[in-house]
């Protein structure tokens, strides 16, 4: 969704795509784990899979935790006065329908919210 968002901005001039169908990825917006959605700012777009469910049984005794992602795509002005994006990816530090928050661009800095920790 990440990555699909990028291309939609550069392909339409500096926008955002408002939908998951707009950025034309072959992902359905929900799945037996996952609900998938984006919002946009005049400023950013975050791309949200929420975790439906706390764990994955996988065989009799062991289970997989589903944990849920949040990206953030911002805005940014360049040194040639054109704009750029900055992105972050940042996930659930615990499994399951926990609220996502959102990730922050202040001062140059981009920072996942509380309750999330940054993909490498």
């Amino acid at each position: 969704m990440t990555r699909g968002q990028q291309a939609y901005f550069l392909e339409h001039e500096g926008v955002f795509a408002k939908s998951i169908n707009e950025i034309d990825i072959d992902i359905k917006e929900e799945t037996s784990n996952y609900n998938y959605s984006i919002k946009v700012t005049p400023i950013s777009a975050f791309n949200y899979a929420n975790a439906r469910r706390e764990y994955v049984r996988k065989g009799w005794f062991h289970k997989i935790p589903v944990i849920g992602y949040v990206s953030a795509i911002f805005i940014v002005p360049s040194t040639k006065n054109e704009l750029t994006t900055l992105v972050i990816i940042c996930q659930n530090r615990l499994p399951g329908t926990i609220h996502l928050s959102d990730p922050i661009y202040q001062n140059g800095v981009l920072t996942c919210g509380p309750g999330t920790i940054k993909l490498q």
